[in-house]
Formats: structure tokens, sequence, C-alpha cells
């Protein structure tokens, strides 16, 4: 009775985890494209940065086999002292930045902010098509920013 038990647990989990996922998707693909002038998603290590730094992602989405997980950004002290260069955290108060993986800078960021980190699969690819995170790295923002008219 008690193995029936966890896995039910484990199954609730999974479809739970899974139509979380699917419904960060939707809202990813309909975010990149301008609504009013507005975007609501970002992709790409430079948005995504800028994002971080600004507290606005409410979302991060990560693609574990996606190429930009493993580029180098600039980290400081502070969870939103990061930027693409590590020279540029000089500019944000840490004297003595450190190099760091942009996943993992990105994660650290959000992490303190209070937002959510879910994994996009590669499968998602058969779903969704070229519509996943370019780069393996995505956002929905928590305040949309200006990206062009309709």
């Amino acid at each position: 009775m008690r193995l029936g038990h966890l896995q039910q647990v484990a199954g609730a989990r999974a479809r739970h985890a899974q139509e979380r996922g699917e419904a960060a998707m939707e809202r990813f693909r309909a975010g990149r494209m301008p609504s009013d002038g507005r975007v609501e998603a970002a992709e790409g290590v430079p948005a995504l940065v800028d994002a971080a730094r600004e507290h606005r992602i409410g979302s991060l989405l990560i693609r574990p086999d996606g190429p930009d997980l493993y580029r180098e950004v600039g980290v400081g002290t502070e969870p939103d002292q990061l930027a693409l260069r590590r020279t540029d955290v000089q500019y944000l108060g840490d004297a003595r930045p450190s190099p760091g993986r942009a996943d993992d800078a990105l994660i650290r960021s959000v992490a303190v902010t209070g937002a959510e980190v879910l994994t996009v699969s590669s499968a998602d690819r058969e779903t969704y098509g070229d519509d996943i995170p370019v780069g393996g790295l995505g956002a929905l923002l928590r305040r949309p920013y200006e990206g062009g008219a309709d």
C-alpha cells in the first residue's frame, strides 16, 4: 500500500511539472512576439543578463543542452551584479568581479528575487520546433519591455 501511494505521488508530481512546463512554454512562445509594442519574454544571454540585473525575470527557462549555458559572464558579490564582461561588473559596484557560467549566474540572480527556474527538455523541440529558447536560456518577464511595434 505504501509503495502504491509513493508511486501516485511521484506520478502526480511528474504530471504537475509537465503541465507547468507546457504552460510556461506557451507563455514564452506568445511573449516573444511584441503585443502593443511590449515584449513579455526574453532569450539569449545579453537580454537575460539585463533582465536579471533589473529583477524582471519571473521564470527562467533552461534547456540543459543549450550552448549558452557555458558562456562566461562577469559576476559580482551581489546576485544582481552580473554583466556580459567581467570588467563591466566594476561599474555595478564590485571592485573584484569574477568570471562565471551564464546559467549559474542567472540561477543565482533569479533565486534571490523569488523567480522560478524551469527546465525545458530537448524533447520539447518536437512539440515546439525552434520556439524553444535560443541558446538554451529564456525567461518570462515580470515586467515587459518595449520591443517594437506589432
